[in-house]
């Protein structure tokens, strides 16, 4: 049996979305030593899409699980579920303890005509191979994706934080104790992912030195 919910919160615009049973093996079944997800997930993942659009920039896994009544296995499966049965036009993006809805990449072009955005922003060769460095080994310090990278990547970083895709992460212990830096949930959208965990494969090793870490990453990004 579908069903139909929508969400409107004060002068933003309605949402509505339209759901139908979760496909068979969306979800574990009971007796396979998984721990079975909530009843009625369909219902449980209008309560969660709701929830995120409320909260707006992110929620915090502990308050979504505490509103949905949930345990934190039983959210996992729900997000996996929501995934799975596709929620049109959004994502549900995970960031470390951090959920957030956002638009599904493949919406970018008609979002692009509507909002009248430039094209894309458009990143240099360095700065897309900074934003590799800093993907795969996050957190990191200046000076480690300098080492990664063999030359100075002060100017990269610098636009890599002017448009928001990475953001100071705390300090990292030892001498001088040096900022760490680390994607932000906006990297994410604009790549395309629900998690870090989703970022292509790097490629094998180009020399007994270590990896390849300038990965598949797009040379522009949507903003």
């Amino acid at each position: 049996m579908g069903w139909h919910d929508s969400v409107k919160c004060e002068s933003r615009v309605p949402v509505i979305l339209h759901y139908s049973n979760v496909p068979t093996g969306a979800v574990p079944e009971r007796g396979t030593g998984v721990e079975h997800p909530p009843d009625d997930v369909g219902a449980h993942i209008s309560d969660l899409v709701a929830i995120l659009f409320v909260a707006g920039e992110s929620a915090r896994r502990g308050a979504v699980q505490r509103a949905l009544g949930i345990s934190s296995a039983q959210l996992a499966i729900l997000i996996d579920a929501a995934r799975r049965t596709s929620i049109p036009g959004l994502l549900i993006q995970e960031h470390g303890d951090l959920l957030r809805l956002v638009t599904h990449p493949e919406t970018a072009a008609s979002l692009r005509r509507f909002v009248q955005a430039p094209s894309a922003i458009r990143l240099s060769a360095a700065a897309v191979e900074t934003l590799a460095v800093i993907a795969y080994t996050q957190p990191t310090t200046r000076a480690q994706v300098q080492e990664a990278r063999g030359v100075s990547s002060d100017t990269s970083i610098a636009t890599l934080l002017q448009h928001g895709l990475i953001a100071e992460a705390g300090r990292a212990e030892g001498h001088g104790r040096p900022i760490l830096l680390a994607t932000t949930p906006e990297c994410l959208a604009l790549l395309g992912v629900a998690s870090l965990d989703e970022l292509p494969t790097l490629r094998p090793p180009t020399s007994s030195a270590g990896r390849d870490v300038t990965a598949e990453l797009p040379g522009e990004l949507l903003l």
